[in-house]
């Protein structure tokens, strides 16, 4: 099995190919990281652009509360209302977003472990670190040996 950190804003990790027999090169684990970093790379840069944005927004938001505040236009309670409702549907959103970009990754692996790499006998996964909400993980990319399964058709009754 071969783990490493999802981390597709970097360099591919070098891996341990003896760790699965030698059956993957560093050159296609190279190959393999570059097409899932290209898959969802446009999404990466709308979540960049869109953050750029909630940023801007963010700031112009408080700036007119804090004048709206002290300027007695409105009360506090309703600037924190309207703050609160803002960061709850960025919030919403970003999450979404994040779904999104996982359910690409996901379907893009499933579609190479089809076309390449079950033929193989390896099945690439992605473990997104939700297995505790209390103490998440890095998101890891695991490439993992599918065993041999031989199954023999053998009349047990005769045996018994």
């Amino acid at each position: 099995m071969i783990s490493v950190p999802l981390k597709l804003d970097q360099a591919p990790p070098k891996i341990n190919t003896a760790d699965l027999d030698n059956r993957v090169t560093q050159e296609e684990f190279n190959h393999f990281w570059y097409e899932l970093r290209s898959c969802t790379a446009g999404k990466d840069q709308i979540a960049r652009i869109l953050g750029n944005i909630h940023m801007f927004i963010l700031a112009v938001l408080i700036i007119w509360l804090l004048v709206a505040l002290f300027g007695g236009f409105a009360s506090g309670m309703i600037l924190v209302g309207v703050l609160a409702g803002y960061v709850t549907v960025y919030t919403i959103f970003c999450a979404f977003w994040e779904w999104r970009i996982s359910k690409c990754r996901s379907k893009f692996v499933f579609k190479q472990n089809l076309d390449h790499w079950n033929s193989r006998n390896l099945n690439w996964e992605i473990d997104n670190g939700y297995k505790s909400w209390r103490y998440p993980t890095m998101p890891r990319l695991i490439l993992r040996d599918i065993p041999d399964i031989n199954i023999t058709f053998t009349d047990y009754r005769k045996t018994m």
